[in-house]
């Protein structure tokens, strides 16, 4: 079956059109990052930002409270799947709702509740292009009501293999490692400030994921320009594919990203650099 964007993206306007439709879940999936000296980042929720004002009808997912495991050594790990199935029906995403993503930086929140959506084999869901950006700047309808959704039923499909682990990346067993940091980590040029060493995973080319997005509107950018940064790297559609960053965030837009332009096996390393930087046995190179 062939899919076009419309499987995976929502404009503003779409949206704003089904406003109100029973059927319909919006979640504002941010999280707030924030640099921490000497270094390093701290994570906090962004619920006091949703109540504050969001789109109508949507509600709140915290990533690390409601979808993660909490006693991990890294932040942001993904629970079980059998238990992550449990928590979205508790969120009340179910298999006759359709559900719209939306965070507040380049998508990429977002993007880490779909990777795990689809995890658990449930398909319905897309990410609002611009999200809460274009929201603002269209100055579409906002609204300060507190959102719940009643419990779902999802049929639990697992799909294990969108999350990997080192091993993965120590036996070179994957065809591509995508490093969806920046080109300061990537390069080594900012000396390991963020995750305790510099540098890049052997082998791993650097797609950040800030750069498929429109730094302006927050929107993808167009399949023509995504491909004309992609194909050059992956002509081969098939190539088996892993992509990281800190903690599987950017990893998730990039992996997203790659799965609407048709490539077919495509994973996130979960823990990424929280748990490879801090490993000194694991090589990272610097360029």
């Amino acid at each position: 079956m062939s899919l076009e964007i419309s499987d995976f993206l929502i404009s503003t306007s779409e949206l704003h059109s089904q406003l109100g439709s029973p059927d319909l879940r919006i979640y504002d999936c941010t999280t707030l990052l924030e640099p921490i000296e000497p270094s390093g980042l701290r994570s906090r929720s962004a619920f006091s930002f949703w109540e504050s004002s969001h789109i109508p009808g949507s509600a709140y997912i915290d990533l690390q409270e409601d979808l993660s495991i909490h006693d991990h050594q890294y932040r942001f790990m993904c629970l079980p799947l059998e238990q992550l199935v449990t928590e979205f029906e508790n969120l009340g995403i179910d298999d006759q709702t359709s559900v719209v993503l939306y965070d507040q930086r380049s998508n990429m929140w977002a993007a880490r509740i779909w990777w795990m959506l689809r995890a658990v084999g449930f398909s319905n869901a897309k990410i609002l292009d611009g999200g809460w950006t274009k929201w603002t700047v269209e100055q579409r309808e906002v609204s300060t009501a507190v959102k719940s959704y009643p419990k779902g039923q999802i049929t639990f499909v697992p799909q294990p293999s969108l999350f990997v682990e080192k091993e993965a990346l120590i036996n070179q067993s994957v065809g591509c490692i995508i490093d969806a940091l920046g080109p300061e980590q990537y390069s080594g040029a900012n000396g390991g400030k963020t995750y305790g060493r510099a540098g890049h995973i052997p082998q791993s080319v650097n797609i950040p994921a800030n750069h498929l997005v429109n730094p302006d509107t927050q929107e993808y950018l167009s399949l023509g320009e995504l491909n004309s940064i992609i194909e050059p790297i992956i002509p081969d559609k098939s190539t088996e594919i892993v992509t990281y960053c800190g903690g599987g965030i950017a990893a998730s837009n990039d992996a997203f990203v790659l799965t609407m332009l048709g490539y077919r096996n495509v994973s996130v390393y979960d823990a990424s650099l929280s748990e490879w930087a801090t490993d000194e046995t694991l090589p990272l190179e610097t360029s």
